[in-house]
């Protein structure tokens, strides 16, 4: 199965494989939600990512070469809706803390 890309408003926001969005970032960017301490996505995202058969996500930041890993479900009960930037639209933002966090991730 060939990685489908997952876009909004013709940005590339990640890719899916199979049940997992995977999206590449970097925390020194300001990738990173400071308010939250999270990372986010635009809440269609995700919503349309449940729909279409995603279970998982794995944010992969390039930085640090840590991996976190968490449920779609987890992002959707547990997130922060909030619209800090209204050209971003609304954001759903789930703390660093909450997700399973693997390092070196690139050795994996």
């Amino acid at each position: 199965m060939r990685p489908e890309n997952i876009e909004f408003n013709g940005e590339l926001i990640g890719k899916k494989v199979r049940d997992t969005l995977i999206k590449y970032v970097r925390s020194s960017r300001g990738h990173v939600c400071r308010k939250y301490d999270a990372w986010g996505f635009q809440v269609p995202v995700i919503f349309e990512c449940r729909e279409s058969g995603v279970e998982r996500v794995i944010v992969i930041d390039t930085d640090t070469d840590i991996a976190y890993i968490t449920k779609v479900v987890h992002i959707i009960e547990d997130g922060t809706i909030d619209t800090l930037n209204p050209a971003d639209g609304e954001q759903i933002f789930l703390p660093r803390a909450e997700w399973e966090q693997v390092e070196e991730w690139s050795k994996q």
